[in-house]
């Protein structure tokens, strides 16, 4: 099996305060403590058993490669397959870029001139 991805969403109200559900034999609650910058996402992938090379693979090829900040990282050893959840964001002087460029995209529409 290896890895695969299968799923991802934003983090982009972060509600602090939160109590979390009691843990049963079927789900467990995972609390990630402040500060986690936001917006973040959270990416989850099933990692074949006893690979435990599959997780650093992921933070080397996704996240360290794209210099990405990661915040927290989870994994579940006990379920076959395992559960592997990373939550980062992108570093702030590519989001104050990325809205500079938004901003100018914006203005010259905004007058009526190509890009």
């Amino acid at each position: 099996m290896g890895q695969q991805k299968v799923g991802g969403f934003p983090i982009d109200s972060v509600r602090w305060g939160y109590r979390p559900k009691l843990d049963t034999p079927y789900r467990k609650t995972a609390v990630l403590s402040a500060p986690v910058r936001n917006p973040s996402t959270i990416g989850f992938w099933l990692l074949e058993a006893s690979r435990a090379d599959l997780a650093d693979k992921i933070i080397r090829d996704v996240f360290r490669a794209q210099n990405l900040d990661i915040f927290a990282i989870l994994q579940i050893t006990e379920t076959s397959p395992q559960m592997f959840a990373v939550v980062w964001a992108f570093p702030p002087d590519v989001v104050a870029r990325a809205i500079e460029e938004l901003t100018r995209t914006k203005a010259a529409v905004d007058a009526g001139r190509p890009r």
